[in-house]
């Protein structure tokens, strides 16, 4: 895929993703009237910092990796299931 990731400076992400939305979605900067838009909160309370690009030559590997954790993620799943009795 080779698509570029953008980080934020804020180390506080999860504040800032808190000032602009609730739990539910809700757009609490825009709502309230602090600003005019989404775009114009999220711009004024989130700063771009560094961008890393994936390494394509390591693609095969963490397909590999994930296709493994897609198998043990469905072999959690079914011990659960197979547990359910005797909870």
């Amino acid at each position: 895929m080779g698509v570029q990731v953008f980080l934020g400076i804020d180390v506080g992400s999860a504040s800032v993703h808190a000032g602009i939305f609730d739990g539910n979605g809700q757009r609490l900067a825009f709502a309230c009237g602090a600003f005019a838009s989404l775009p114009d909160a999220a711009g004024a309370m989130v700063r771009p910092g560094d961008s890393v690009r994936a390494h394509t030559e390591t693609k095969a590997f963490h397909d590999a990796k994930y296709a493994i954790y897609l198998q043990l993620y469905e072999d959690m799943e079914r011990y659960r299931s197979a547990m359910q009795a005797w909870q």
